[in-house]
Parts: structure tokens; C-alpha cells; sequence
């Protein structure tokens, strides 16, 4: 009922203006356990990742540690985040470590490219090599 016993408009049980009523807040419910497990990787899933690694890190140590969009220091720490695949790995897996398709970006400029429209013109120079690079994937396609 909206109204407490002296008249006062109220939310729920309690009124806050004539202190009457229920004052004791509800428990929430306890979570329920999820039914998904948790599975180990896998043998494979291992191999690509110590590959993936591998592979971040020849880059990083043969090109400048700055942001090749927005020309950010990165630092000398080693960071996969760092690494940015210009055409995805899911739809161009032969590309996955091929060194023109990974550019190194600032975690905001990684996350940019990855969620916003890339329409804007600092990409332009970035779409225009995935165009190559799609061009060349299909060329070599065996």
C-alpha cells in the first residue's frame, strides 16, 4: 500500500517521514551456481598461444616500441594487448602471424579500432591496408 497509517506517501512498507512500518531491508537471493565448466585449454589452444607469443615478441623486438596510429610511447614492458591483427585471426587464420597484418597500438587505439566506426580518417591508412592484405590473402589463397 503507497500510504503509511498517518497519511505519509510512501515506497514500499517503511515510512521514512513517521518512521512506522517494516524496517528491515530484504536479503538478496544467493547467486546460483553456474552450470558451464570451466575446461582447461587444450593441447592445441597451448601451442597457438606460446605461437602467438613467440611471434608478438620477434615483432617487439624488431620495431620502435611506439603506437603505430597515434605515435604514443608504449614502453619497454611487453604486452600482447600491444598487438593489433588488421584482417581478424578467425576470418584470415593463414594471416594470424604474418608481420604486415599486426600493427602495434595503444591499448586505446587497439580499442578503438576494434569497437568504433572506422570510418573516421585516422584509419584511412589502416583500411587501406587491409584491402591490400585481403587482396593478397585471396591472391595466395592455396
Amino acid at each position: 500500500m503507497p500510504w503509511c497509517e498517518k497519511g505519509h506517501f510512501t515506497s514500499g512498507s517503511y515510512c521514512p517521514t513517521c518512521g512506522t512500518g517494516k524496517t528491515e531491508k530484504k536479503q538478496p537471493k544467493p547467486l546460483k551456481k553456474s552450470k558451464k565448466r570451466i575446461t582447461p585449454k587444450s593441447e592445441k589452444q597451448k601451442k597457438v598461444t606460446e605461437e602467438d607469443i613467440a611471434f608478438f615478441k620477434e615483432i617487439w623486438n624488431e620495431r620502435p616500441h611506439r603506437c603505430e596510429v597515434t605515435g604514443v610511447e608504449l614502453g619497454d614492458e611487453f604486452n600482447v594487448v600491444f598487438f593489433s591483427h588488421i584482417l581478424t585471426k578467425g576470418s584470415y587464420p593463414r594471416f594470424r602471424h604474418y608481420k604486415k597484418n599486426v600493427v602495434l597500438m595503444s591499448f586505446q587505439a587497439h580499442h578503438d579500432w576494434e569497437f568504433t566506426d572506422r570510418k573516421h580518417p585516422k584509419w584511412n591508412s589502416w583500411r587501406d591496408l587491409a584491402e591490400e592484405l585481403i587482396i593478397e590473402y585471396y591472391k595466395n589463397k592455396q
